[in-house]
């Protein structure tokens, strides 16, 4: 395999935006094309990860980013994959660089729910779930989510002080990050008092619902004569999949696709 880098990366600002996520992706992707050093025309193949363009009443995203960039002629592919669209997005240019398949891919990840209701975008994000046997019957991913900490909490002491730390961990990790939905820390008091969304979880435990769009450019090492930053090399990208459904899973607490791929990228990393 050729060694691959990533060569550029751009982002806005999560939270509200005023354009879609059509026009941010093609802004941030034009960013990160720009910080590679390179030119679209040099881009082989685009990637992009979008889960719920139809909240926009927007599919076929890609051939639409790419005619905004100048290279309506690239090929592209639209990648939905749940929470997980951008990884798989990543990792699919990562297979065509290493693979010799391409030399320059873009990446890019956007999404806009903000302009819905609640209970509308609640809905679209059920979608990932199995319909059948969960959304039809009222399950939500807060709710499932929950299902996973009550057992955990059935298998090992679980506080709510406990609950409080990762959250308060991650509101002072955001409140460093410029950009970051919420850039505000919050106290063990403040988590306490927020009401209860799905027990044990409280709001504080639960993502907002955010736009937001994202591009990175993956590059084989040969191709890129003068990096215009310093490149991050791919040492290994793995993919692996598990079961979706809660009541077919013979391990609560247990995430299996994440440790069998963080052992395969390890052994694929040599380390």
């Amino acid at each position: 395999m050729r060694e691959t880098w990533i060569v550029g990366a751009a982002t806005n600002r999560f939270g509200r935006m005023a354009e879609s996520a059509r026009e941010a992706a093609a802004r941030v992707a034009m960013e990160a094309i720009d910080r590679a050093g390179l030119s679209p025309k040099d881009i082989d193949h685009t990637f992009v990860s979008n889960a719920f363009g139809l909240a926009e009443h927007q599919g076929h995203l890609g051939p639409l980013i790419n005619t905004a960039l100048g290279i309506p002629e690239v090929p592209s592919a639209t990648i939905e994959s749940a929470c997980s669209s951008s990884s798989a997005g990543l990792h699919e240019a990562f297979v065509h660089v290493a693979g010799g398949f391409a030399d320059a891919v873009l990446v890019v990840g956007a999404e806009k729910l903000s302009h819905l209701d609640t209970l509308t975008a609640t809905s679209y994000f059920a979608t990932g779930a199995d319909f059948p046997f969960e959304t039809r019957n009222g399950a939500t991913f807060p709710g499932l989510y929950a299902t996973l900490a009550s057992a955990y909490r059935s298998a090992f002491p679980l506080t709510p002080e406990t609950m409080a730390a990762v959250a308060i961990k991650n509101h002072a990790n955001a409140a460093l990050n410029p950009h970051a939905h919420f850039q505000k820390e919050i106290s063990l008091e403040t988590y306490l008092s927020s009401p209860i969304v799905a027990s044990p979880f409280r709001l504080y435990d639960c993502c907002p619902f955010s736009d937001g769009a994202s591009a990175v450019v993956v590059a084989a090492k040969e191709f890129i004569k003068r990096p215009a930053a310093t490149p991050l090399v791919v040492a290994a990208s793995v993919r692996t999949g598990s079961i979706v459904d809660m009541h077919d899973r013979t391990d609560l607490l247990g995430l299996p696709a994440s440790r069998r791929a963080g052992e395969l990228a390890f052994r694929s990393a040599g380390l």
